[in-house]
């Protein structure tokens, strides 16, 4: 069954791709090493738009099962759930949420962000304006964003380092927003020193120090007394917040 959905999702993605052809194949063999990940999207240009393969992957299949629809109304790509934007920018994709937020492309985790964004599952409040909101496991700073978006003062903790990359990438992509998030590359641990993260795909949601992956990445790790420290020594006084909370992603 599984060949089958394959074989129907790849011939449906002539509707959204020039290169439907090529592109399926190439995106298939990606997973054996080759590394030409390009498509065109039908919407009135040549334009070519670098996916990763989970990426990709997501696209056609939400398109198969009718969560995405192609609009091609200017900077306008598409709509997931129809309320994720997909949107050219300066020829890069990127997903515009419901409340403005915006992520590079590379975020796309369909169950994380509909937690975020359309379940609403990390929801404190409408205001969260002068509260402090420890984001423990911040991954690529959807939940962050999604508490700075009401008002919050955010500190964002990611060991993974392709998460943290990708999360930088996203505050740069809201500026009026970075400012009131600090980040740290750091697992919250019960020791200072080191831990391995085992993680899957180059971004990975699911990164456990307590599980068993393709990959492991060697990690700093520190106890919250010393987060604390370090924050006060970047001149951030937590007293003066109110706590909304700790929220984390084991």
């Amino acid at each position: 069954m599984n060949l089958i959905r394959e074989l129907r999702v790849f011939l449906k993605s002539r509707e959204l791709f020039r290169n439907w052809f090529s592109a399926g194949i190439k995106y298939y063999l990606s997973k054996y090493g080759l590394d030409v990940k390009y498509v065109k999207i039908k919407c009135g240009n040549n334009r070519e738009y670098t996916l990763t393969r989970s990426v990709y992957s997501i696209i056609v299949n939400a398109y198969f099962d009718g969560f995405f629809k192609l609009l091609c109304d200017n900077d306008l790509v598409g709509r997931f759930w129809g309320v994720v934007d997909l949107l050219n920018k300066d020829g890069s994709l990127i997903l515009r949420m419901p409340d403005g937020c915006v992520l590079d492309i590379d975020s796309f985790d369909p169950v994380i962000l509909a937690e975020t964004w359309l379940h609403e599952i990390h929801y404190l409040g409408f205001d969260l304006t002068n509260w402090f909101v420890l984001d423990i496991g911040a991954f690529v700073g959807d939940t962050a964003l999604y508490y700075a978006k009401r008002g919050a003062f955010v500190v964002a903790v990611e060991p993974l380092p392709n998460n943290y990359e990708t999360m930088i990438k996203n505050l740069d992509l809201n500026p009026d927003l970075k400012p009131r998030i600090v980040h740290v590359n750091a697992a919250v641990a019960g020791e200072d020193g080191f831990v391995d993260f085992k993680y899957s795909g180059r971004i990975d949601g699911n990164a456990s120090a307590y599980t068993t992956k393709r990959f492991t990445a060697r990690v700093r790790s520190m106890k919250l007394s010393t987060l604390i420290k370090e924050l006060e020594g970047m001149g951030i006084d937590i007293n003066k917040f109110k706590v909304q909370g700790v929220k984390g992603r084991l």
